[in-house]
């Protein structure tokens, strides 16, 4: 008899401060029936100290995407993202804002720091279906290409 995986096939770090953002976001993936794991921060704060302490260097994969909201309690996202782009061994780790932000100056720096997209976070309950068909969409090219360099031109640029 085979044995199957019992681990999900891709695995998201959330980093959002809105419970309520969360959980749409949450409920849209399983309505496309993704086998995500989501690991869900509340703060800027919670996430460094878990990449910290749960993934020093030579640890290995942190997770395969890691969803960033730039208006986080304590510590930004731009400070989260700096942080990663700074750390030899979490550089590699696509990451993708999705923040409710559609001012140009926060998405130019959100690239310019290293992050893979910007996705504009959506403002009705059925865009949120298109937000997480574009997460699946790119989390399957990062697997199929097993593409997990940092720059912008590893993901699409999304913002809408």
């Amino acid at each position: 008899m085979a044995v199957q995986n019992c681990l999900p096939k891709f695995s998201i770090i959330l980093v959002e401060d809105n419970p309520a953002d969360a959980e749409m976001l949450r409920v849209a993936l399983r309505q496309l029936k993704a086998d995500i794991h989501i690991t869900h921060f509340e703060s800027g704060k919670e996430v460094l100290k878990c990449l910290e302490v749960s993934h020093p260097p030579g640890s290995g994969k942190v997770c395969d995407l890691m969803l960033l909201d730039l208006n986080l309690p304590l510590v930004s996202g731009f400070d989260v993202l700096q942080y990663i782009r700074s750390k030899e061994h979490l550089r590699s780790l696509p990451v993708v804002v999705m923040s409710g932000s559609r001012n140009n100056a926060d998405i130019s720096q959100s690239l310019r720091l290293g992050a893979n997209a910007y996705i504009a976070k959506p403002t009705e309950l059925h865009a949120i279906f298109g937000a997480a068909e574009q997460i699946l969409a790119m989390l399957k090219r990062l697997r199929e290409t097993n593409e997990y360099d940092h720059s912008p031109a590893s993901l699409h640029r999304t913002a809408g």
